[in-house]
């Protein structure tokens, strides 16, 4: 007998705000904070967010977009993934756009926003911005989101290459972001299969200085807690011009566990089996024999008993002999 196979997560997050800034607005959260299970109603959601705007206002708002964001998602009453993530993000922009309007500000408060959603052996994602998001299987790096900069938008026109893009002044100027305008456009990816030894990062915008090979090295090299540490550790070598922010899960397969049987059930089963065969074998011995003597039991079976005599015949055919005392009774009638 078996347990069910089920996946498991390790997780860790950190955040810093790196070696120019005076504030970090960065923001992050799992949630439920106390349940790890991706196989609760709608799973477990992971959240990096990105603020920018004068004074407070960029941490205002990426702390809103986790706020709300974690909140919407989880009381929005569909079941569908893709369907609750973007709902909860359309209402976290709405509530950011309107406090900016509230406040008078000249530069409106924005953030961005990745959203990760592990449930039932699958990943869904949501997202707007330049924080990215990937998944570390089999050996590879995947960065699943697209970044949306004036620089993003031009490598996939095919207007600059990567490269180009790497050094290029207009890299972090955002053209979609969380709270700028009333609406928003949000980028879905559902039914990511997932399985065991799978890792996922998402990350902030000031962890751009280091490679996707870098990081899949240091993820698939450390513990979920050793390599957030040593990745806000490179970007900060690299000059820490940005706050920086780093989430890290691993998948795990618990190992299935044979349970061994009790002698007495085993003994109880090969009774069981020892009793079945015996059954077995008197009725096909039955069927055999059937099959030999079909033709007498048909005979047995077509002859009429003696106990289904006619009643009628007996007292037609068959005469009753009178006694010897009636006899002479008779004769002296006779003789006088």
């Amino acid at each position: 007998m078996k347990e069910e196979k089920r996946l498991s997560i390790n997780y860790f997050g950190a955040s810093d705000i790196g070696l120019v800034r005076t504030e970090n607005q960065d923001c992050f959260g799992k949630f439920p904070a106390d349940n790890s299970s991706m196989y609760q109603p709608k799973g477990v959601l992971f959240i990096v967010a990105d603020g920018m705007g004068g004074h407070t206002g960029g941490k205002e708002a990426s702390q809103t977009a986790i706020d709300v964001v974690s909140k919407e998602y989880y009381s929005y009453t569909s079941e569908v993934i893709a369907s609750a993530l973007l709902y909860a993000f359309k209402t976290a922009n709405f509530k950011i756009n309107q406090s900016s309007q509230e406040s008078l500000q000249i530069r409106k408060k924005g953030t961005t926003c990745s959203a990760l959603v592990l449930e039932n052996d699958k990943a869904h994602i949501a997202h707007v911005g330049d924080s990215k998001v990937y998944k570390i299987s089999n050996g590879n790096i995947i960065q699943f989101t697209n970044d949306h900069t004036e620089v993003g938008e031009m490598v996939r026109k095919k207007i600059i290459s990567e490269e180009e893009a790497k050094n290029h002044p207009s890299k972090s100027v955002l053209i979609r972001a969380m709270g700028i305008e009333s609406d928003l456009e949000v980028d879905l990816i559902e039914n990511i299969m997932i399985t065991n030894g799978d890792c996922f990062v998402l990350c902030s915008d000031g962890l751009a200085k280091v490679t996707q090979e870098e990081i899949k090295q240091v993820v698939l090299d450390n513990s979920e807690v050793e390599a957030c540490k040593k990745l806000i550790s490179l970007a900060n070598e690299r000059g820490g011009h940005d706050n920086v922010t780093v989430e890290v899960i691993k998948i795990a397969g618990n190992n299935v566990e044979e349970i061994p049987q009790r002698k007495s059930d085993v003994k109880l089963n090969n009774n069981k089996l020892y009793l079945i065969f015996i059954l077995i074998v008197i009725i096909t011995l039955i069927a055999l024999l059937g099959l030999v003597y079909q033709k007498e039991i048909m005979h047995f079976f077509s002859t009429k008993p003696i106990s289904t005599i006619d009643s009628t015949l007996i007292e037609e055919e068959i005469s009753i002999p009178e006694s010897s005392e009636q006899i002479i009774i008779r004769a002296d009638e006779y003789l006088q």
